[in-house]
């Protein structure tokens, strides 16, 4: 479970406020408000993604995408949203490829890289909190 796991890794480190929610059971005004509040907001692309265009100044938006594609491009990552969030200039954006197992228990023989996968996104979670952290150094 990811926010176990950034609790377990960060929570020493930095002051946390994690919040999961399923943004399809909240209003609009509800999706927003959380938004606009967040520091970090992670998603999967589609529809509950394109709130993040509310996210406040220097936030960080991880995406995660279905590597294989779908429809008429099925050699191509299902990357929806893709031109309008990567040029909001205002956040910082960063793409994944959904990792199939990576939260979920080892099964012996599979999820090889899902340590690998979960490493990846906790380095980069520190990373993009560090940078936060140092926001009031620029004032």
């Amino acid at each position: 479970h990811l926010a176990t796991n950034i609790r377990y890794r960060l929570g020493h480190k930095y002051e946390l406020d994690i919040k999961e929610v399923v943004l399809n059971t909240m209003s609009i005004k509800e999706q927003v408000q959380l938004t606009a509040d967040a520091a970090i907001f992670i998603s999967m692309c589609g529809g509950g993604a394109v709130t993040s265009m509310f996210l406040p100044k220097g936030a960080s938006l991880l995406l995660y995408y279905t590597a294989a594609g779908h429809g008429r491009h099925p050699n191509t990552p299902a990357r929806l949203d893709w031109d309008l969030l990567n040029n909001i200039g205002y956040i910082r954006v960063h793409w994944l490829p959904k990792p199939r197992q990576m939260f979920l228990k080892p099964i012996v023989g599979q999820n090889e890289n899902r340590n690998d996968d979960l490493d990846f996104v906790l380095n980069l979670l520190d990373h993009e909190l560090d940078i936060i952290s140092h926001f009031d150094d620029y004032k």
